[in-house]
């Protein structure tokens, strides 16, 4: 679910920074946020990630909210913006399925996830099996469906098979989206396929204390992103090409060498969040 609501980008694209005290660091105007909408919507539009199946009910009667007892317990700690839940259902539920309250007439017992069936070692597989959360370390997740292949977090140095395509991040932090630029088709499929791949960024001369993370300088623009450095692999398509894209997503008439079936795209060196991946 997003929650992204803030925005002042009418009269340009990207903002010129990544927000500013108070309110401004809610803005999704930057290439982090706004800049992965592309992929993000195709993803969804075309619906490559399968809605799961109910893992968990929740069931209220009218009898139990006037007296206020219940056959579960949640908990919510607030600290301003910041919120964490618990209770008889955790939050890593949402990972592995759909968790959700019915109001009966009469009270019923409710029925709480399993997460065991979901777990192999540190990871949560989703009950669909296209998505995954590895929560060892600082954790990453990855998404792997016919239209769509992702890894988001941390995850440097790991050879994560999707399919048939295979991600390998050669960076501390990424968030790379692989997706079908055709509307109706799968990777499979497609003729063309478009690459998002971003980190984290800064504005220039942010500064912070690092004890207890408070904002010294917000800094000010240009905004600063952080390089992705990954190598993708295809084992059953051929790739003809790989144009790398401007912020716009047109071509810029560079290209990237493509041997065998893989490619490395480097941040640093391609200055660019876009690729076009074309298919033979």
């Amino acid at each position: 679910m997003s929650y992204e609501f803030q925005s002042q980008a009418a009269p340009r694209t990207f903002s010129d920074r990544v927000g500013w005290p108070p309110w401004g660091v809610w803005e999704a105007d930057v290439p982090t946020q706004l800049g992965q909408y592309p992929a993000l919507t195709r993803m969804l539009y075309r619906g490559d990630v399968r809605e799961s199946q109910i893992i968990s009910t929740r069931r209220v009667s009218r009898k139990e909210v006037a007296a206020g007892r219940f056959g579960f317990s949640d908990t919510v700690a607030q600290r301003g913006d910041i919120k964490s839940f618990g209770g008889s259902v955790p939050p890593e539920a949402l990972a592995a399925g759909r968790v959700v309250v019915e109001f009966t007439d009469q009270p019923l017992p409710s029925s709480f996830p399993d997460l065991a069936k979901y777990r192999t070692a540190t990871a949560i597989h989703s009950s669909t099996g296209q998505l995954v959360w590895d929560t060892a370390g600082q954790g990453f997740f990855t998404v792997n469906t016919p239209g769509t292949k992702a890894v988001v977090g941390f995850a440097e140095g790991k050879e994560l098979r999707l399919g048939e395509v295979t991600i390998q991040l050669a960076c501390p932090y990424a968030s790379l989206f692989l997706t079908a630029l055709d509307k109706n088709v799968t990777l499979a499929e497609a003729k063309s396929a478009l690459l998002c791949a971003v980190a984290r960024n800064s504005n220039s001369g942010f500064k912070y204390f690092t004890i207890d993370f408070r904002t010294l300088d917000n800094g000010r623009g240009p905004i600063l992103l952080e390089p992705v450095r990954a190598t993708l692999t295809f084992s059953i398509r051929s790739v003809a090409s790989v144009n790398v894209l401007d912020h716009d997503g047109r071509r810029t008439g560079k290209s990237l060498p493509v041997t065998d079936g893989h490619f490395t795209i480097d941040g640093a060196r391609d200055k660019t969040l876009y690729y076009e991946v074309q298919f033979k």
